[in-house]
């Protein structure tokens, strides 16, 4: 009797150790499946790509323009205008860049038809896309100049930490020591401006340089050729025709100064340079154009940045302490003094914020207030293919 009893108790505890070990193979099993299936999803450790920065971007950009030069070349050298092909392409660019020199028109009704779509459809779309080109431009080459930087800063800290161990043997720091440091704290606004015209200053060499070979091929001298580059790159652009009453004359100086409508005075002739600008003209507005918003943005920074440590140094009331409070719970966590902060400070709104919460509350299944494996395990199916957009990879 006993050894029966005995048998029958291995043979219970044989099964049970199955089940816990096939419950644990199994488990093993989906662990491992959904680490496979995340090396080939996208995460969101991953770097975020915005819009101006990916492909799509890009080949939206590159369709748009070849429909637009199209439209403009069968509109003003095939239908209205009879107009070369080059002249069409020129005209078209002059448009959408905003440039405006005034040296090509259309002179019939249907053309000026034309223009009026074009001008909607070049600089509504096409500028936009000019911007992102900027943008990136400029970014690229900030992100080099800050490699650099950070390979000079590196340096100089290292020689700071070696002469603050030196003042320590010698004792103390001198009342001139501490007025440089101080002032090195504030920068300058001139500074922040050269440091930025220092730090684009290759991709402005180059265009500025193509502007010269441009106005050489044109016959200009070095000063023509750069107040061409100039005056083109910011959409000043050059009218052709002046009233000739001196009142007159007034005026439109006046109105060309608000509404950058130009002077009248250089713009290109030659059709191979012509050509050519068709693909300077839209590089230059946009690499200089983003220069000229970076240049401007450095005040407006300034001062932001000065009115967000004005504020950091307010004290914390019990009305502040009640709007942090979201779940009533009479504590402010840090992840509610966060987002606190950052909506105040105009950082992000409550709207992302709200967004970026209700994805954590997809991914935490269990509903725990923490994501773990289990979360990931129970919902892989919905959260791959519903939140990180899996597809079929097995």
């Amino acid at each position: 009797m006993i050894f029966v009893e005995n048998m029958s108790r291995v043979i219970r505890n044989t099964l049970r150790r199955g089940r816990t070990d096939h419950h644990n193979e199994t488990t093993e099993n989906e662990e491992s499946t959904l680490l496979r299936r995340s090396s080939y999803t996208p995460s969101l450790s991953g770097t975020y790509e915005g819009f101006e920065q990916s492909f799509t971007a890009f080949q939206l950009c590159i369709f748009h323009v070849i429909c637009y030069y199209i439209i403009a070349v069968l509109c003003f050298s095939y239908f209205f205008e009879n107009w070369t092909i080059i002249d069409s392409l020129y005209f078209a660019t002059v448009l959408f860049t905003t440039i405006g020199f005034g040296d090509l028109s259309p002179s019939t009704w249907t053309g000026r038809i034309s223009v009026i779509f074009l001008a909607i459809y070049g600089i509504g779309l096409l500028g936009i896309f000019l911007g992102i080109a900027g943008h990136n431009l400029m970014e690229y080459q900030t992100k080099l100049w800050d490699r650099q930087r950070k390979d000079v800063r590196s340096k100089i800290l290292r020689t700071v930490e070696q002469a603050a161990l030196d003042r320590k043997e010698t004792g103390g720091i001198q009342a001139s020591e501490r007025f440089e440091s101080e002032r090195a704290v504030n920068v300058s606004l001139f500074r922040d401006i050269a440091q930025v015209a220092l730090a684009e200053s290759p991709i402005l060499f180059v265009v500025l340089m193509g502007g010269v070979m441009l106005g050489h091929a044109e016959g200009w001298n070095m000063f023509e050729s750069i107040y061409f580059t100039v005056t083109a790159g910011t959409t000043i652009g050059e009218l052709l025709v002046f009233p000739k009453s001196e009142v007159c004359c007034a005026s439109v100086a006046k109105i060309n100064d608000v509404f950058s409508a130009g002077f009248g005075d250089y713009h290109p002739d030659h059709p191979l340079v012509r050509l050519a600008c068709c693909f300077f003209l839209p590089l230059l507005v946009a690499v200089l154009g983003q220069f000229l918003a970076a240049v401007a943005s450095i005040y407006m920074k300034r001062q932001r940045r000065r009115a967000e440590l004005k504020f950091l140094t307010r004290t914390m009331t019990i009305y502040d302490m009640q709007a942090m409070d979201e779940n009533n719970d009479g504590e402010v966590q840090e992840s509610e003094f966060l987002a606190f902060m950052l909506v105040a400070l105009n950082k992000v709104n409550k709207e992302e914020i709200a967004e970026i919460m209700s994805l954590f509350d997809r991914l935490d299944v269990s509903k725990s207030g923490t994501i773990d494996m289990k979360d990931l395990v129970v919902s892989k199916s919905e959260i791959f293919r519903g939140v990180l957009g899996d597809s079929t990879v097995p």
